[in-house]
């Protein structure tokens, strides 16, 4: 099972906390890091390295910039290179006291030598013998001091999703009358100027990729990862003949309307957003076959999803689903659905299972 970032890495802000941790453990370290950042302290992690960028370059500017170092220890992570040299680095700073040195123990680990005299006197959390509630106020208490001010100071517990408004209604413009407003070049341009850079075109696209492959003058292909957009202009729908779209890592809240004339979509990744909810035109996507929105805010689908009829792939894990649609029963076609870290009560088990 894939398990993506849960969150864009924090990127400028000051103080934050930098996540050290080995890449097979991220199924016990996304979950912890996810609830702190929920929590408002700002957290830089490996997934905030852009591509075609210098790893250890980065990894050495954002450890010489942190307030707090925190490293998830297992027997995987002390058999990391890459995590070992983190410690190393850091260690500098920590003796001489300009960052906080904060280790977890994931498990009971067995240190090296030279880890048991480097960190082995470095008072540590060890999650594995604390219940944990009490795991994670010891945590908070040692990160506290990094959170945003503008974010009240919860306990780091798992919320109760809030009630919905009902869904008004919206009566939407038909296709036609989108298409004859813009092109798929106008769109395009509209978007370069919302994310203050160009998007190139590229004959390959990936779940990181900024870029577009054009077939004549249509979009089929388009890249928008983590470009800061927290919405698409109310043209997008316009895009009839786009068949995939990449737009991970935004802090998107919200698809408009038009969203569902996007009739040729048929795989769309857009986890870790920040959306809350779909529009109820999101099950007009008829082509759509892989959907990909993990680790976002949502606590309710629309009743349309169930109009997903080509769907066969559906990630909607690390949200805040209470409830699932009736009409999910429909997705007759569905082959592989993960939804795990989702408070479901148990009308949403109930459909999960049917």
């Amino acid at each position: 099972m894939s398990i993506y970032p849960p969150f864009v890495a924090d990127q400028g802000r000051t103080p934050f906390l930098f996540v050290s941790y080995a890449h097979k453990d991220k199924a016990q370290v996304y979950p912890l890091i996810n609830q702190l950042h929920d929590a408002g302290i700002p957290i830089w992690y490996d997934e905030g390295i852009p591509p075609s960028t210098k790893w250890l370059e980065t990894i050495a500017s954002k450890i010489d910039t942190c307030a707090c170092f925190l490293v998830f220890l297992s027997n995987n992570a002390v058999q990391s290179e890459n995590v070992k040299n983190e410690i190393i680095y850091a260690l500098e700073r920590f003796h001489k006291k300009e960052i906080k040195f904060l280790p977890v123990y994931l498990c009971p680990t067995n240190l090296s030598s030279e880890l048991k005299l480097s960190i082995g006197r470095i008072q540590a959390l060890l999650q594995f013998e604390l219940p944990q509630d009490a795991f994670y106020t010891k945590l908070w208490d040692e990160v506290a001091p990094l959170q945003r001010k503008t974010v009240e100071s919860p306990p780091l517990k798992i919320r109760k999703a809030e009630v919905e408004p009902a869904l008004i209604p919206v009566e939407r413009p038909t296709p036609s009358l989108l298409q004859e407003s813009k092109t798929d070049k106008e769109i395009l341009k509209e978007l370069e100027e919302l994310i203050g850079k160009s998007i190139p075109s590229t004959a390959t696209m990936e779940w990181n990729t900024v870029g577009v492959k054009f077939e004549g003058d249509a979009i089929v292909r388009l890249g928008l990862y983590q470009c800061g957009l927290t919405a698409l202009p109310e043209s997008f729908g316009a895009l009839k003949s786009l068949q995939t779209l990449y737009i991970n890592n935004n802090p998107l809240r919200t698809l408009q309307e038009s969203f569902g004339q996007l009739q040729s979509l048929q795989k769309l990744e857009i986890y870790n957003n920040q959306l809350t909810t779909l529009p109820e035109s999101f099950g007009e996507l008829k082509s759509l076959q892989t959907l990909l929105i993990y680790g976002n805010k949502l606590t309710t689908l629309p009743e349309s999803f169930g109009g997903l009829i080509s769907l066969q792939t559906l990630d909607l894990g690390y949200n805040q689903l209470t409830t699932l649609p009736d009409s999910f029963t429909q997705l007759l076609n569905l082959q592989t659905l993960l939804i795990q870290d989702n408070p479901l009560n148990d009308r949403g088990k109930k459909s999960w299972t049917n």
